[in-house]
């Protein structure tokens, strides 16, 4: 083999190695479009929870009654707060007693009877006043 057949040799393979270069780079770019469309199927969180709810609800909804119980007792720790013997402030920071701690008792006991009234009257009053004005705005722009 002489110079000049190795100059045109090479002159002839980089563009059929272009060539081949582009189809490689286009089957793979292919390959690489279909593994990531099968990996976003396969680790998509919200479908697979979604799914997961609907073929199978009652362990997601014991694990719900679970843990909304467990944050409920969590949020109503009372906290302890300790106070030197000889202190004069003793008094005031103590918890009441006798007739002053029933009637904190009845105090509570009617607030908790009466807030989910009060909740129920606002939230209609809420709808009733802004309610309407949704409807009214849906209904115009049908």
């Amino acid at each position: 083999m002489t110079l000049k057949d190795l100059g045109e040799k090479e002159m002839v393979d980089p563009i059929e190695d272009k060539n081949a270069l582009v189809d490689g780079l286009r089957n793979d770019r292919q390959k690489m479009a279909l593994q990531v469309g099968e990996l976003k199927e396969k680790y998509n969180v919200l479908h697979l929870s979604r799914s997961s709810i609907q073929k199978d609800p009652w362990p997601w909804l014991i694990a719900t009654i679970l843990s909304g119980f467990l944050i409920s007792r969590l949020a109503s720790r009372k906290k302890n707060i300790y106070v030197w013997a000889d202190s004069s402030r003793r008094k005031s920071l103590e918890q009441p007693t006798g007739p002053e701690k029933a009637h904190r008792k009845i105090v509570d006991n009617l607030w908790s009877l009466t807030k989910p009234i009060i909740c129920t009257y606002i939230g209609g009053e809420i709808y009733r006043r802004f309610g309407r004005i949704a409807g009214h705005a849906s209904s115009r722009s049908r």
